[in-house]
């Protein structure tokens, strides 16, 4: 995956460093997720959205096909209370999330900047990013990073190494692109990223004795692997999973406003002259 990654970065700056035009987006709107922890019922989603923001380089805005890169930053959150079926466990989480990113889009219509105003197309993505993140739980008023404690009993003998927080994962998605003027246009865009860890929310579906991770990686590891855990009630030999082997997802959805510059090349009767940078 590693060498698929470096592959595609410098397809992409080679397609960027030819471009005749390019155009510098500022993208707000929210990031959520899929996962273990994620709401039951889908109305319940909309309490999970959180804030998130970024900026991307396009170019060749004006073909079929147009290349992007850029960087978000967003947060993604859940919570037992919002599950019917897990609430006992009552694990709650966040992580922040940096991703930089190069996608691939493909315009429905021909999109020639320029020519007319308020013409629309449809568009979809795809491509592979890479992204960090660092899931934590509230205990005691504070926000504990989790994947040092070894909730599931990683870094014990047979159990797996702690996880990595840093990831590549596969955003996809479309949206839609209004032309508003000569240079500035505006999309409207939900993308998921298919991802390759399920320790986004650092729950996965590993089996384990609540014991274990007690004694091998300390109370407050065991604590907050099952905050719903009664020692004196329940028997500590009793094997636990916290969730299921799937992978998780996150999501982005929001506007981009984008200004259109032009290079320092542009065409004279259909040759490439050399000139100042138009704006």
């Amino acid at each position: 995956m590693k060498n698929h990654l470096v592959l595609f970065c410098l397809l992409l700056g080679m397609q960027f460093s030819h471009a005749q035009s390019y155009d510098f987006g500022l993208f707000l709107g929210t990031s959520f997720y899929e996962g273990d922890i994620a709401p039951t019922a889908y109305k319940d989603y909309l309490k999970t959205f959180n804030p998130a923001f970024g900026f991307s380089v396009r170019t060749l805005p004006e073909r079929r096909f147009s290349i992007r890169f850029g960087f978000n930053y967003g947060t993604v959150s859940g919570s037992d209370t919002l599950r019917v079926s897990t609430r006992d466990r009552r694990i709650t989480f966040r992580t922040r999330i940096y991703e930089a990113y190069g996608v691939v889009e493909w315009n429905f219509a021909y999109w020639k900047p320029g020519e007319g105003v308020f013409s629309v197309t449809p568009y979809f993505m795809g491509g592979i990013n890479v992204f960090r993140f660092n899931p934590q739980a509230p205990f005691e008023g504070q926000w504990i990073n989790l994947q040092p404690l070894g909730t599931e009993g990683q870094g014990l003998p047979g159990f797996e190494k702690n996880y990595s927080l840093t990831e590549i994962g596969i955003p996809i998605g479309g949206g839609l692109r209004l032309q508003l003027s000569k240079h500035v246009t505006m999309s409207f865009e939900l993308s998921a990223r298919k991802l390759f860890t399920d320790y986004l929310d650092d729950v996965s579906g590993t089996q384990f004795l609540y014991n274990d991770v007690k004694r091998g990686n300390g109370a407050l590891a065991a604590k907050l692997s099952l905050p719903g855990f009664e020692e004196g009630g329940q028997d500590i030999l009793d094997t636990e999973v916290r969730g299921s082997p799937a992978k998780d997802w996150y999501y982005m959805a929001g506007v981009t406003l984008a200004y259109r510059f032009s290079s320092s090349f542009y065409y004279y009767q259909g040759k490439p002259v050399i000139g100042c940078p138009r704006f």
